[in-house]
């Protein structure tokens, strides 16, 4: 079957796959479209590190149930992709001209780079990008 979308998720969208939240219903729900074969779930191998590190210090989670979270990230067949040196240089102009960290910005310029759907649950960081006229952002909330 082919899937017919293709999304950037960060990781304050992922982390509610894990950790009920605001909007978690949303994430959920991308995360079915993933496993029903309508939706394609890219993401820099940097959300493995700030899954971890935001269940690390998460008082409900111990470290055998962060490292299965981490596992279920690779079970389940998302596509994570290290980033390249133009990739990277790319998350560097978007962090320095938007006022954004790095780390936020590398999965706007991954979603860039490939020209799909880039969706946060960030408020502020959507709207920073937003503001400077960046359209290409979905915001979690507004999901559907």
């Amino acid at each position: 079957m082919a899937r017919n979308k293709m999304s950037v998720l960060d990781a304050s969208v992922v982390l509610k796959w894990f950790v009920s939240e605001n909007d978690s219903d949303k994430a959920e729900a991308l995360r079915s479209e993933y496993y029903l074969g309508q939706r394609d779930i890219i993401v820099p191998d940097l959300i493995l590190y700030e899954i971890s590190n935001a269940l690390n210090y998460h008082p409900d989670f111990k470290p055998s149930e962060i490292k299965t979270a981490i596992q279920t990230l690779f079970d389940i067949g998302i596509e994570i992709v290290t980033p390249t040196q133009m990739l990277m240089s790319k998350a560097i102009d978007i962090a320095s001209e938007n006022n954004v960290t790095c780390y936020d910005a590398s999965y706007f310029a991954l979603a860039q780079d490939l020209q799909i759907d880039f969706i946060t649950a960030d408020q502020k960081f959507y709207n920073k990008l937003f503001q400077n006229n960046f359209r290409d952002i979905i915001l979690l909330k507004n999901f559907r």
